[in-house]
């Protein structure tokens, strides 16, 4: 059933198949409930099945796909230590679904959550650890959201700190490097809409 899970959500990840994520969620819930609460892979089975879910949910926009995919992700990253190699991944998808939901339902201790997350998930990785980029890059785009929604100055410049960041460590033919340059070029002009710097906008451009 596991198996039959995986390969059902990479059919999704390429088609877009809503019955296979459908039946992928069937088969991974089937065989949570054959897995004692005391074996390790219960924690990798709880984290696949918050994917799943919140895979529908950027399909579907249905709201309790993404409170499954979030309750199961908070199960997740209780269970997993700091030093954990899967603690950056975890904490910066929960961050991710954090800033989903606020997106949806602007309750500010979603957004306040989101950045928290995206800060450890940064914080757990040592220097040129080859996710760090990534990382980063979600990080900013928390703190963009934040401040979209609250204007609170430090947001911003810290957003455009960290974006800088993650465009130093990416090569000119990394695909995350168009998306970085654009996050940073929204950011400058954010500033530049509240401070009228112009050093700000002849950056952006």
């Amino acid at each position: 059933m596991t198996n039959m899970g995986v390969l059902l959500v990479a059919r999704f990840d390429i088609t877009g198949e809503i019955s296979d994520i459908e039946k992928a969620i069937t088969l991974q819930n089937e065989a949570l409930d054959l897995i004692p609460d005391d074996n390790i892979e219960k924690i990798a089975a709880l984290w696949n099945i918050g994917n799943s879910y919140q895979s529908r949910y950027e399909r579907t926009d249905i709201m309790n796909d993404l409170e499954v995919s979030i309750n199961l992700h908070e199960k997740v990253l209780s269970a997993t230590e700091q030093d954990d190699q899967s603690y950056s991944r975890r904490a910066g998808n929960l961050g991710i679904s954090m800033m989903r939901r606020f997106e949806r339902n602007y309750d500010f201790s979603d957004i306040d959550r989101a950045v928290k997350l995206q800060e450890k998930s940064v914080a757990s990785l040592p220097d040129g650890h080859p996710l760090r980029a990534a990382c980063l890059i979600n990080l900013g785009n928390a703190l963009q959201c934040r401040y979209e929604n609250s204007f609170d100055t430090p947001d911003i410049d810290e957003a455009i700190r960290v974006q800088r960041q993650a465009l130093s460590l990416l090569q000119e033919s990394d695909p995350d490097r168009p998306l970085c340059l654009t996050n940073l070029g929204n950011s400058l002009m954010q500033r530049f809409d509240q401070n009228a710097n112009m050093s700000d906008i002849n950056l952006a451009i």
